[in-house]
């Protein structure tokens, strides 16, 4: 059962911290900050909040976070008018990259298969498939 709360509140705080992010807050620096994760401590004092950013850029990233602590008290009350809840936990942010990794990722995948000239990857086997995935004349 308090697992089911657990979650419900985490679920609520970044519902309600998308909706704060995007329309209350009005400083330019935050404008494409959205919560991707809240995860809350077991005794409900503490939630670290992990954000994402469309810029990936290291030196904004920073000054983004640098933001969000500073105007942590603002957003905390602008929680606790929203949220009923006993005790609002103590948030704390943290910039998710997980994004910005997968597009690296896909960078490095897209410039395989150029280099490979072919446009087709290979399956599991070794044998080429072409974008469609289906096999190119080795059917058997």
């Amino acid at each position: 059962m308090l697992h089911s709360r657990l979650k419900r509140v985490e679920q609520e705080i970044q519902h309600e911290l998308a909706r704060i992010l995007a329309y209350e807050m009005r400083d330019p620096r935050i404008e494409m900050v959205t919560p991707t994760h809240v995860k809350i401590s077991k005794d409900l004092r503490e939630a670290v909040v992990h954000v994402s950013m469309l810029n990936d850029d290291p030196e904004s990233g920073a000054e983004t976070m640098a933001v969000l602590e500073a105007g942590k008290g603002y957003i905390k009350r602008l929680l606790a008018s929203r949220i009923v809840i006993k005790r609002l936990p103590e948030l704390h942010f943290k910039l998710d990259t997980s994004l910005s990794k997968a597009f690296e990722l896909f960078k490095i995948m897209d410039k395989a298969l150029e280099e490979d000239g072919s446009g087709r990857m290979k399956d599991e086997e070794g044998r080429m498939k072409d974008e469609g995935g289906s096999m190119n004349g080795n059917d058997e």
